[in-house]
């Protein structure tokens, strides 16, 4: 039969390291498991800041770049939203070319100062066209009307300066510093340019042919020059006068031309 007694030391007590050894042991584990979680937990804790940290980076980025544009994304976009509306009017400047139709146009905008030619553009018979330059929009402020004419001629020279309203009808009308238009001042009536047009000299006149020429009337308008609303007047006659014209004068004949027989 086994002895189950536990033998003695050498002091004749029974040795108790294996019964200390398991109490320091049970002792030991709560403490284990404590420095365990709180290990786990501040694992955990710093894998959440960091990804916290991250979804912060990634948001302020994103944020930065979307509602905090940099000056040279502003520009850039300042850019973008202005070449459209230039290069629209640009096209527009181009197609005309110097040549306009009947309309209304507001200078300096639609068109830009200088002197035009209208020429008549309307049904064949009696030759009138209407041409209107105020300093305001308003068809119906009559304050502004600068100058409100129905020519019978040809055609007629006029100038326009920025910030005036020009109202035309029944005549297509060009930019001279663009456009060469040839007229025939040996032919039929109308405002030519001296020196342009027609040479500088002395003339006779003769009265045009057609249905609508009234000899009553018929006659001749010097101008000294071109100017807004209206050129500066010099001379006037009938047209049986004998008239000398100088370079840079205008002149405008109604019902009558000139002979060819300068002097």
């Amino acid at each position: 039969m086994w002895n189950h007694s536990e033998p003695e030391d050498s002091f004749g007590e029974p040795p108790k390291s294996h019964t200390k050894g398991k109490g320091i042991a049970f002792a030991l584990v709560p403490t284990i498991l404590l420095l365990t979680g709180i290990g786990f937990r501040i694992a955990r804790t710093a894998q959440k800041a960091e990804r916290l940290i991250n979804h912060h980076a990634s948001t302020t980025v994103t944020t930065t770049a979307v509602t905090t544009p940099t000056k040279p994304a502003r520009a850039a976009a300042k850019q973008v939203k202005t070449e459209p509306a230039t290069a629209a009017k640009t096209a527009a400047q181009d197609v005309r070319n110097g040549i306009y139709t009947s309309g209304d146009y507001e200078v300096g905008v639609d068109l830009p100062a200088g002197t035009y030619l209208a020429v008549y553009d309307g049904p064949s018979g009696d030759q009138k066209f209407v041409m209107q330059i105020s300093s305001s929009s308003d068809p119906n402020d009559s304050d502004a009307v600068l100058t409100s004419q129905t020519f019978h001629p040809n055609q007629v020279y006029f100038q326009l300066i920025d910030g005036q309203f020009l109202h035309i009808s029944w005549a297509n009308f060009y930019d001279i510093e663009q456009v060469s238009i040839t007229l025939e001042p040996f032919v039929h009536d109308g405002m030519y340019q001296v020196g342009k047009d027609i040479p500088a000299g002395t003339y006779q006149l003769e009265l045009d042919k057609g249905e609508y020429v009234y000899p009553e009337t018929a006659g001749y308008q010097i101008y000294s020059q071109m100017a807004s609303p209206q050129p500066l007047p010099k001379s006037k006659g009938s047209y049986t006068d004998s008239i000398t014209l100088q370079d840079g004068e205008y002149v405008q004949l109604d019902d009558c031309h000139f002979q060819q027989n300068a002097g």
